[in-house]
């Protein structure tokens, strides 16, 4: 959880949404309002909703890594060198804002990935941008700490809700089913 914060209070300077620890789903539910905080337009990340929906697990993480054959990382590396991986979604009023929220990252932050899956999206249709960023932590004796942020566009976000969900979540399960891999 020390990684989430971290990387909020990179995100979000001086906001109470990043002193604020959410890595426990049942004190303060998955969409709860608390979860999202709006940045300005002078803000790192401009014109965003940034929503923290906690600490990924170890496992999850090493599973993703093995799906995507990522050459960067290496299981064994993140198994004795991360204690947890943070993760955040931030969707963007504009195409503008999120193109200059990319440059920001790459500048003020040690990125390890880029997946652009506007420009290659997964077969499930996802596009957004996935940008995986290396943190090191004094309060853990400067190991390594991975955070995941999802670059998206909030009409995207809209579509995913309500019926658009559910057809998501159908064709996510045939592909399963016919040994497709999203």
């Amino acid at each position: 959880a020390v990684a989430q914060v971290q990387m909020k209070a990179s995100l979000a300077p001086g906001q109470a949404w990043a002193r604020t620890d959410l890595s426990n789903a049942h004190q303060v539910p998955e969409g709860h309002g608390q979860r999202t905080w709006l940045s300005g337009p002078k803000d790192p990340l401009p014109c965003g909703a940034h929503y923290d929906p906690g600490v990924e697990d170890e496992g999850q993480l090493l599973e993703r890594i093995r799906k995507s054959r990522r050459e960067t990382l290496e299981a064994d590396h993140v198994s004795t060198q991360m204690l947890d991986v943070s993760r955040l979604l931030v969707a963007f009023d504009s195409a503008d804002c999120l193109r200059r929220s990319v440059d920001w990252l790459l500048d003020k932050h040690e990125v390890l990935w880029v997946d652009n899956l506007f420009r290659n999206p997964s077969c499930l249709g996802c596009r957004e941008m996935r940008i995986g960023v290396q943190q090191r932590l004094a309060s853990t004796g400067g190991r390594s700490h991975i955070s995941e942020l999802r670059l998206t566009l909030r009409k995207l976000c809209e579509a995913d809700k309500g019926d658009g969900l559910r057809s998501f979540e159908g064709l996510r399960s045939t592909l399963e089913q016919c040994g497709v891999r999203h």
